[in-house]
């Protein structure tokens, strides 16, 4: 028997968003399977997400054929050390004095924990990490798939139109303006197409 429509649209989202997260995480963390994980995660949603999704798909394979040049172009992006190029941090475009863990972070923090997520053991990343916004994504979506609840798709709307869509357009400006790897530029393509799709 099929899944609902919905829940074979809302499963690819969230694999959608799994894999933007992994798209800004460091290229030694990304697996040879993530190019056709995305392909198949686009199939379901569209041609806005689908031309794009297939774009990012292919400069994705093409880059891990020199995941070296990779690293280095995301170092120099998001890492610095002398100077980041591209900020993957909400704090840093919407922080009167883009101040790292400030009032930004912790809002971003407070809704993590309304949603009974906890910071982890260890080292971690700061919440309002690209990254870590988008796998919130993909755990508010899941949650919804889970459990049928209405909650989680309003929650993800809110955390969208309130948070995200407040500095990921700058972020996606910024690493096309760069021009630093054919694969971030694909990056922030899809980024871009994906914020615009969830526009209500």
């Amino acid at each position: 028997m099929e899944p609902p429509l919905e829940s074979s649209h809302e499963a690819a989202r969230a694999n959608l968003y799994h894999l933007l997260a992994k798209c800004f995480s460091s290229p030694l963390e990304m697996e040879p399977k993530n190019p056709a994980q995305l392909r198949s995660a686009v199939a379901d949603l569209g041609p806005a997400l689908q031309n794009p999704g297939h774009a990012l798909a292919k400069a994705w394979e093409d880059a891990l054929e020199d995941r070296e040049a990779l690293a280095l172009a995301y170092a120099r992006l998001f890492l610095g050390p002398f100077e980041i190029l591209a900020s993957p941090y909400a704090s840093f475009y919407l922080e009167p004095d883009q101040r790292l863990m400030g009032e930004v972070s912790q809002a971003v923090a407070q809704t993590y924990a309304a949603c009974g997520l906890a910071p982890g053991p260890g080292p971690r990343e700061a919440p309002d990490h690209v990254a870590v916004e988008w796998e919130f994504m993909y755990f508010l979506t899941y949650q919804y798939i889970d459990s049928g609840d209405e909650r989680w798709i309003e929650q993800r709307q809110q955390f969208i139109s309130t948070h995200l869509i407040r500095w990921m357009p700058s972020l996606a400006r910024t690493i096309a303006q760069v021009h630093e790897h054919a694969f971030y530029d694909a990056v922030a393509e899809m980024l871009t197409a994906v914020l615009e799709d969830s526009q209500p």
